[in-house]
């Protein structure tokens, strides 16, 4: 067996492990401790990844779903995995990534390599030979992650009962004990044997057929032979068919009786057609050439029904013209009118409303308006500019108003101020005086202080004295030359009451200096808010003489003049209504013009705005009715133009009909006078149609059949002949060919007969060498199941016997179970990780358990840690385990096995038996590695 050996292993940017994790795995147990989530199961799929170029928990497969394999947190960094590896001895440094793996032996450049080259290096052992490069490929990579990792499916195939599942537990097996080169020549036997079986079925069946044709071939022969007959019978067929004798004589007469027979075959249906019309030939010319006739004069009456049904719907089409005209107009008719009449009510309401603003009569007429309001007659664009401008002004009337009002307020405030504003000077001035009493205020502050500090510092004490407890037996001193403590006290609160005069003195300077201040601030303040006003005031004017001189501009350039304001609005207002009822008079000009041009009917200018109204209504009410008489004239009209043209056309498809019903008439009497000529000329060629010709023509068809059937039953006879000839010779092909197939089934089952013998004895021998590798494997795995599993129950562990030799079985007192069905959770759990350590024991390398101790109690996960302890020990030089979990306890439990083992002291070379690794982090802020065992030095 290969040993694969892995001493270092790097990782970056692989799932949940963002930035590079690098981790030392040369120790014989390397235990990776971490939170869930951290990362340790990401280091197995790393590790698997590396070697494999798969993760099969994650369906990744070479190149299919390596987006698993990135970080969701590093999205632009790709995965990769690196190792510096042992495989037989030889050192080499593996790295792999998403553009592939590349392998390099030691302090050399590193080559790519592919996934099958890359597992036949790591695992050659893990298909026979001769296999598939693809079937090869896939045997290696399970075998590698049955072989080097425990996981979910590890443990399927160690423990798994199922009939689906043997093939593959009996190719672990195969590899543990051994015998693997024994499995796949058994195997190959086997498949040598079984594509026999299909070929011996075939020629069995072929046998059992050639020799059913044989017997058949043999009765059929005969004790004539029939070859005299057949010459005999080839002469008559010659006689009768005229022939001359050739070197296929049979074929040929065959052939030329086959020409004649299908020549005679036409002539019999030629002469079954001229009798049937031969009485009614000069009948049919003559029908033919009268309806040819008549077809004629029909062409001639059907080309001037078309012209005349042309012109028809030439009318047609000139009266639907006219009507949707007629109709158009009258619609556009209506909808001026309306419009129109429509316009004239809101032009009246505008007017009388209007009419104060203007000084409009009552019922004005149009051209009264039109004089009312010369706006009209200005340009369109000046007139929309200048109402645009007065409906600016109406809308700042009321602001003008109040900003005139406010001028007149701001105006009096600042002359009323201004009498009382004092200078920059001043207020310059009234600064000096508060900077100077300021100053003063600030010595007389400091002498107060000087002065009175010492003071100060006894009433302090003076305080901290009364505040004491004065007992007499407590407090010696008080009690010192004062006969009692009443007198003391009362001399202390005397001289704390008294102040000196100097002290006095200081404080009244400083109650002065403060005034004095106040009293300089109060000015400054006064002097700075009203300069500060008067500088308001004199803006917030400013600002109101701008908008009011703004508005006055726009007042002049619409044509007003804002003096004298007591009119102004008068004014304004009457300017607003005359654009205002000018608009609604140029759209009213614009209505009446397009009636009176598509219609003459014109809007009397002189008539009050009511009357023109109900008088164009009217008119329009005429013009319509006149309108909707011509469309009904015109529809009449048009109505009797389709019913000729239905009436052209019904008479036209009549015609065509018969027409196409005399033209079917003349060619199938056409086609029954060709038939009959093309009958006559098979039958009697250039003869002339006589009934002597057509009696003649009978009698030779008559004696041509004859001759034919003799010619046939002359041919039959031949073949007959021939047939038992040709049988004859047949019998003996027929005979070698069934002692050849016979021959080639007595190889074939004698080669059957070889391979189930060689089957038989490679299975014993494999059976042989497999109990004696099952029992040394047994002998590892009992005292490794019996340590780790706490609550014994079962004797022993051993395997099936015969074909049911790869079923783990357990003994009880003489009775066996079965641990697919009797074990609980955790004892299969026992029973997996004692085999899979054994088997690591027996093939060596690196290995990885990710969270062992999962379904364990405590008493078995210390029995789990003692088998860890002992195989570390006695296996340093073999064998690595590398073991995740995310029990602190069974971390620290772990190194307490260690520390108290002198076995546990690092190696000659260095390298501690127990290296004990924390990862802490997430993927979201990286993942790192802390050496917890051994501590440092």
């Amino acid at each position: 067996m290969t040993s694969l050996r892995i001493n270092r292993l790097g990782i970056e940017a692989f799932r949940g492990i963002t930035g590079r994790l690098e981790l030392d795995l040369r120790s014989p147990l390397t235990l990776v401790y971490a939170s869930n989530g951290t990362g340790k199961t990401t280091l197995c799929d790393a590790a698997e990844w590396l070697m494999t170029a798969a993760v099969e928990r994650l369906s990744v497969r070479d190149a299919a779903g390596l987006g698993e394999l990135r970080s969701g947190f590093a999205p632009d960094a790709l995965p990769r995995v690196d190792a510096d590896i042992v495989v037989d001895g030889v050192a080499r440094v593996l790295e792999r990534g998403f553009d592939g793996a590349s392998i390099a032996l030691a302090g050399e450049a590193p080559i790519p390599v592919g996934p099958n080259d890359l597992l036949a290096i790591l695992a050659p052992d893990g298909a026979g030979p001769g296999r598939h490069q693809r079937n090869a490929t896939a045997l290696r990579r399970q075998w590698l992650r049955g072989a080097r990792f425990l996981s979910v499916e590890t443990l399927a195939a160690l423990l798994d009962t199922d009939d689906e599942t043997v093939e593959r537990r009996r190719r672990v097996f195969s590899d543990l004990l051994g015998v693997r080169e024994q499995a796949d020549a058994k195997d190959r036997i086997r498949q040598y044997a079984d594509a026999l079986r299909p070929t011996l079925a075939l020629l069995t069946k072929e046998t059992e057929k050639a020799r059913a044709a044989v017997d058949a071939t043999r009765a059929g022969v005969g004790d004539d032979p029939g070859g005299a007959a057949s010459s005999r019978e080839i002469e008559a067929v010659e006689r009768e068919l005229g022939l001359t004798p050739t070197a296929n004589r049979l074929e040929t007469a065959a052939a030329e009786l086959a020409r004649r027979r299908q020549a005679l075959t036409g002539q019999a249906d030629a002469l079954q057609l001229v009798m049937a019309e031969w009485r009614h030939r000069r009948e049919l010319r003559r029908t033919l050439e009268s309806e040819e006739a008549a077809a004629r004069a029909a062409a001639t009456a059907t080309a001037d029904s078309d012209g005349g049904l042309r012109q028809a719907n030439a009318r047609v089409r000139d009266m639907e013209a006219d009507l949707r005209a007629a109709e158009l107009r009258g619609r556009k008719l209506e909808d001026l009118g309306a419009n129109l009449s429509r316009q004239l009510s809101a032009f009246t309401t505008e007017c009388e409303f209007l009419a104060p603003d203007i000084g409009l009569p009552a019922r004005p007429t149009l051209q009264v308006v039109r004089e009312a309001v010369p706006h009209a007659r200005w340009p369109t664009a000046h007139r929309v500019a200048v109402e645009r401008e007065i409906q600016g002004l109406l809308g700042r009337y009321l602001d003008i108003q109040t900003w005139s009002a406010r001028q007149a307020e701001t105006e009096a405030a600042l002359a009323e101020m201004r009498s009382e504003l004092r200078g920059p000077e001043e207020i310059q001035s009234l600064a000096d005086a508060l900077s100077r009493a300021e100053h003063d205020l600030a010595a007389a502050v400091e002498r107060l202080e000087r002065e009175a500090g010492p003071v100060q510092r006894l009433r302090a004490a003076g305080e901290a004295f009364l505040r004491h407890d004065h007992d007499a037996t407590q407090c010696p001193t008080c009690g010192h030359d004062w006969q009692s403590h009443g007198k003391l006290l009362a001399e202390v609160q005397a001289l704390m009451d008294r102040t000196p005069a100097f002290v006095a003195v200081a404080q009244e300077s400083v109650d002065r200096a403060t005034l004095a201040m106040a009293a300089c601030r109060l000015s400054l303040s006064a002097a700075t808010q009203a300069a500060e006003r008067e500088r308001r005031l004199t803006a917030e004017l400013a600002q109101l003489r701008q908008n009011i001189a703004r508005f006055e501009r726009s007042a002049r350039s619409a044509g007003l003049d804002p003096e004298p304001a007591a009119t102004f609005e008068g004014r304004l207002r009457k300017e607003a209504a005359c654009l205002r009822l000018a608009a609604s008079l140029l759209e009213t000009d614009g209505l009446g013009e397009l009636l009176a041009t598509s219609f003459g009917v014109a809007v009397d200018e002189r008539a009050s705005l009511p009357v023109v109204r109900s008088r164009l209504d009217r008119e329009i009410a005429e013009r319509a009715a006149a309108e909707r008489l011509e469309r009904q004239r015109i529809g009449e009209a048009l109505d009797g133009a389709r019913s000729a043209v239905a009436a052209l056309v019904s008479a036209s498809s009549e015609q065509a009909a018969a027409d196409e019903r005399a033209r079917e008439r003349r060619a199938s009497m056409q086609a029954r006078l060709d038939a009959l000529g093309g009958a006559w000329a098979r039958l009697a060629g250039q003869r002339a149609w006589t009934e002597a010709n057509l009696a003649s023509v009978r009698s030779e068809l008559a004696d041509e059949t004859a001759r034919l059937e003799r010619a046939e039953a002359h041919i039959a006879a031949a073949d007959a002949a021939l047939a038992r000839e040709n049988r004859s010779e047949g019998l003996a092909a027929a005979e070698a060919d069934l002692s050849r197939l016979q021959a080639q089934l007595d190889s074939v089952t004698r080669k059957q007969a070889a391979a189930d013998r060689a089957y038989r004895a490679f299975e014993t021998h494999y059976q042989e060498a497999s109990r004696r590798q099952v029992e040394a494997l047994r002998d590892t795995v009992n005292p490794l199941f019996a340590r780790m599993h706490a609550n014994k129950v079962y004797d022993s562990i051993g395997f099936g016997e015969g074909d049911d030799l790869l079923r783990w079985r357990s003994d009880i007192g003489g009775r066996s179970f079965d641990p697919g069905r009797n074990f609980s959770q955790g004892q299969r759990q026992d029973l997996a990780l004692a085999l899979f350590i054994a088997r690591a024991r027996s093939l060596g390398g690196t290995f990885f358990l990710d969270e062992p101790v999962i379904h364990l109690d405590d008493v078995n996960r210390v029995g789990l840690l003692d088998v860890l302890r002992a195989s570390a020990i006695s296996g340093r030089h073999r064998t690595n385990l590398v073991v995740t979990t995310s029990s602190r306890a069974m971390a620290r439990h772990l190194i307490e096995k260690f520390d108290r083992v002198d076995g546990a002291s690092p190696r000659g070379d260095g390298i501690p038996i127990l290296r004990v690794y924390e990862l802490r982090g997430n993927g979201r802020d990286g993942v790192e590695s802390i050496d917890r065992y051994p501590p440092p030095s």
